[in-house]
């Protein structure tokens, strides 16, 4: 696989005529419709997984992402329609990162947990943070926004994300 901060100009071109694109205005289009074309799980669920591998970390040899790529992936990948309390996420992730003293990288295994989070919170989301708050074997920032769903509760989050 190539690194992403080493595609070739022909890389590049190759990718370009793939999606029958010849300038930025059309790869703006093209991207727009991708992000459309990603509003199911079904559709998310490998693109999601790639983009681990895409950005990740290329300075060591450990599988993760820099939390500030994290973050922004979420925000570009995650649709209200794949996941309901997308609002609430996004919301949560800037009260978050103030808290943090250092940006903790996020590991292939805490990508990977939160796609299946996201899976529970589409079938039941009140199981879902139920589940994380009682099983403790959830990463630390999946069982902090389910502490923060459930905080919100008596207020609006759950009963609006649904």
């Amino acid at each position: 696989m190539t690194d992403f901060d080493a595609l070739t100009e022909a890389q590049f071109c190759k990718g370009m005529n793939a999606l029958g694109k010849s300038n930025w205005g059309g790869l703006k289009t093209a991207a727009k419709s991708m992000h459309e074309d990603i509003s199911t799980l079904e559709k998310l669920t490998p693109i999601y997984k790639y983009a681990m591998e895409l950005f990740r970390d290329r300075g060591t040899s450990h599988k993760h992402l820099k939390h500030e790529v994290a973050v922004l992936l979420w925000g570009q990948l995650l649709t209200k329609e794949v996941f309901p309390c997308k609002e609430q996420w996004d919301d949560f992730l800037g009260e978050y990162q103030k808290d943090l003293p250092a940006k903790k990288a996020v590991t292939t295994d805490v990508w990977n947990m939160f796609l299946e989070f996201v899976r529970m919170v589409r079938e039941n989301k009140e199981e879902a943070v139920k589940k994380v708050m009682e099983d403790g074997v959830w990463p630390i920032i999946i069982e902090a926004f389910a502490g923060y769903l459930r905080k919100t509760v008596n207020s609006f989050c759950l009963k609006s994300c649904y």
